[in-house]
C-alpha cells in the first residue's frame, strides 16, 4: 500500500488532476498504520502521519494556486506540482482532516496557513456540506489566529 502512495506522489509532479485522491490514499495508508500501531509509537505511523499531513496542505496549495507550479514537501522530498490552471476545490471535510494532522504533529506554520485559507474557498457549489461545518472551521480558524469573536463563532457552530 505504501508503495502505491509513494507512486501516486511521485505522479503528482506531471500532473496535479489527482491530488485529492492522493491525499485520501495518505489518508487510507495513516489509518493502516494506526490499525497495526494502535499506540502510534513506530516511527512508520509517524511518517505516514506527516505524509497525510503535507498531502492536505499541498492540496490546499494547488487549490488556491491559479497557474503555474507549487512547491511543496511532501516523503523527504520538495516537489514541484502544476497548477491546474483553474480552480480546484478542497472542502470542509479535507480542510477538518488536515487541521486535525497538522495539531497532532504540532505543525504550527501549517496550522497557520490552514487557518488563513478564506472560507469561501472552502466551499463547493456542488457539495452538500452541512453549515455548521463551515461554522466549525471559522471558529477553528479563529481560535488558531487568537481573532475577536471566538465565543460568538462557537454559539453559531453550536445553534
Amino acid at each position: 500500500m505504501e508503495e502505491d502512495l509513494i507512486e501516486e506522489i511521485d505522479d503528482l509532479e506531471r500532473s496535479s488532476r489527482l491530488i485529492d485522491a492522493t491525499f485520501n490514499s495518505a489518508m487510507l495508508s495513516l489509518r493502516a498504520r494506526c490499525l497495526i500501531d494502535p499506540e502510534a509509537a513506530a516511527i512508520e505511523t509517524w511518517e505516514s502521519a506527516v505524509n497525510a499531513l503535507q498531502m492536505g496542505s499541498a492540496l490546499f496549495a494547488v487549490a488556491g494556486a491559479g497557474e503555474g507550479t507549487v512547491e511543496c514537501r511532501i516523503n523527504h522530498k520538495l516537489r514541484t506540482i502544476p497548477a491546474p490552471g483553474c480552480r480546484l476545490v478542497a472542502g470542509e471535510g479535507a480542510w477538518l482532516t488536515s487541521f486535525w494532522l497538522a495539531l497532532i504533529c504540532r505543525d504550527q506554520p501549517r496550522l497557520t496557513q490552514l487557518s488563513q485559507i478564506p472560507l469561501e474557498q472552502l466551499r463547493s457549489p456542488q457539495a452538500l456540506a452541512d453549515e455548521y461545518l463551515h461554522h466549525w472551521i471559522d471558529t477553528l480558524q479563529t481560535w488558531w489566529l487568537r481573532g475577536p469573536g471566538l465565543a460568538d463563532k462557537l454559539i453559531a457552530t453550536i445553534e
